[in-house]
């Protein structure tokens, strides 16, 4: 049985693929880099080719690309994508409604939205790890100890490059401007239910519109509020966010970051740069007396990467209340939740004092993701949510 993998270089499709091959399917890799999914003549007459040349049990790839959904749906073909990322721009397709699209959401709130316009195509699927095995752990060095035993680690960016698309809010007059940041104060201070769109007037989704030259494909709907609302907003809430939280911290602790971002606005923080996500980033989660998770605030209601992939290291986790993450993990045992800046302040300062409940709660995540989180045991879902059979062994 034969599937077409189309990558576009992210670990996940590393992983993915392993537990592909372990099923039994013989896969076909097609690898193209582009700006536009959407209207790239080059990526669809590639894709084509490859789908001519044989006939594919489906097509898998991570991040819904409509120029893929508009071949498979030419060739009859299943399409199945697996998002890991929010907001993504791409779910405003009109090619989400192509009958052989299985498109898997880890949000539950976006789920629920795009699930009622397109109820035949769109599914829910939280995210999955591979965890690390004893084996490997054991193989940690006291070399790699002294290097990533921090007190705090954050990995991930802080979303303050140059080419966030939410930096073109500045062109906003005075009142707009204010009037953003008012919603993102306030949003800062509420963990587990994104207000931003809701909060943005017809007038002022008009006013952004027009000072950003904001405009969308032809073959797009129209959601304004809800695009601004997570492209531009949310980001730079998000932004804000991270920034917040560890400035805070490292007024007192000491704090490492692992990231391209510019921190020179956090003197007190350490950035080591990007870390290897397969080599380095495992033993940073698991050496790390405590990791942070700081959610995007695209995220509504779903439980982000970095909270699996830091279980499954075996890693202490504190993150931000998350409605899914209670509805999965339960706090204080497989992990910490904090539901504020003060509450998040109390509990690095008393799990950095309690080395033992930190590492008990450290082994019991790793034991739940490893028995409920898998990509072994979410990918055998996926296919038997999408009617695709898994090859038999002989």
């Amino acid at each position: 049985m034969d599937i077409l993998l189309c990558k576009l270089g992210v670990l996940s499709e590393i992983q993915c693929q392993k537990v592909f091959e372990k099923m039994g399917y013989t896969i076909s890799v097609l690898v193209y880099d582009t700006e536009d999914y959407d209207g790239d003549l080059k990526f669809l007459e590639i894709v084509a080719e490859a789908m001519k040349e044989k006939q594919y049990d489906f097509v898998f790839s991570i991040y819904f690309l409509p120029i893929v959904s508009k071949v498979c749906k030419i060739y009859r073909t299943i399409y199945i994508t697996w998002i890991y990322d929010s907001p993504e721009i791409h779910l405003y397709a009109k090619a989400v409604h192509n009958a052989i699209n299985r498109i898997f959401l880890f949000d539950r709130i976006q789920y629920e939205r795009f699930h009622k316009m397109s109820p035949e195509t769109i599914f829910y699927m939280p995210l999955a790890t591979e965890p690390m095995t004893e084996k490997q752990i054991a193989e940690v060095t006291l070399q790699d100890r002294q290097l990533y035993d921090h007190d705090i680690s954050f990995v991930g960016s802080l979303y303050n490059e140059d080419d966030c698309k939410y930096h073109v809010l500045s062109r906003l007059p005075e009142y707009w401007r204010g009037y953003i940041q008012g919603i993102i104060e306030a949003q800062m201070n509420v963990y587990g239910y994104n207000f931003i769109a809701d909060s943005l007037t017809d007038k002022a989704v008009s006013s952004i519109k027009e000072a950003i030259g904001y405009v969308l494909v032809d073959d797009y709907r129209v959601e304004d509020r809800e695009i601004i609302a997570d492209m531009y907003i949310g980001l730079m809430c998000s932004a804000m966010e991270r920034h917040r939280v560890l400035e805070l911290l490292s007024r007192n602790y000491d704090i490492t970051v692992y990231s391209k971002s510019d921190t020179s606005q956090l003197p007190r923080i350490m950035n080591k740069g990007m870390a290897d996500p397969l080599t380095t980033t495992p033993k940073i989660y698991h050496c790390s007396k405590i990791n942070l998770n700081i959610t995007l605030k695209t995220i509504q209601s779903g439980i982000p990467l970095r909270v699996f992939d830091v279980l499954g290291c075996k890693g202490f986790l504190i993150t931000n209340y998350q409605p899914e993450i209670a509805d999965y993990f339960e706090p204080g045992v497989d992990l910490v939740i904090y539901d504020s800046m003060e509450d998040l302040q109390r509990k690095v300062a008393y799990y950095l004092e309690h080395d033992e409940e930190r590492k008990q709660i450290a082994e019991n995540g790793y034991r739940k993701v490893c028995e409920s989180f898998t990509y072994d045991i979410a990918l055998k879902q996926i296919l038997d949510m999408a009617g695709c059979p898994v090859p038999v062994s002989d």
